[in-house]
């Protein structure tokens, strides 16, 4: 689990990189991503997409907490992260509610 845990975080440092949004490097498996005033945004769209991720602002003004899965969960959030920085003015798809 450690293994997959390192190769995740680095393919998500490159991914972040490549998009060219600020990070925090970490040892831990959680790393904090720079979004300044589109933090809100961002996590209510991943959200949206069913990629849950932790606001930090109050502690770090615009960040947010990635957790850092496997490869799989690493890719399936860096291609929503892509897709929403890409396309700020794309409004979120509603979040169905779960039925009592």
């Amino acid at each position: 689990y450690v293994r997959e845990v390192v190769e995740a975080r680095k393919l998500l440092y490159a991914g972040l990189e490549r998009l060219r949004i600020r990070f925090h490097r970490s040892e831990a498996n959680f790393v904090l991503i720079q979004l300044h005033d589109r933090v809100s945004e961002i996590r209510k769209k991943l959200a949206a997409a069913g990629v849950l991720v932790r606001d930090r602002s109050y502690e770090i003004k615009g960040c947010l907490r990635v957790t850092v899965g496997n490869c799989e969960q690493t890719l399936r959030f860096l291609t929503e992260l892509e897709r929403i920085w890409n396309n700020p003015l794309e409004t979120a798809p509603a979040v169905p509610h779960p039925r009592p």
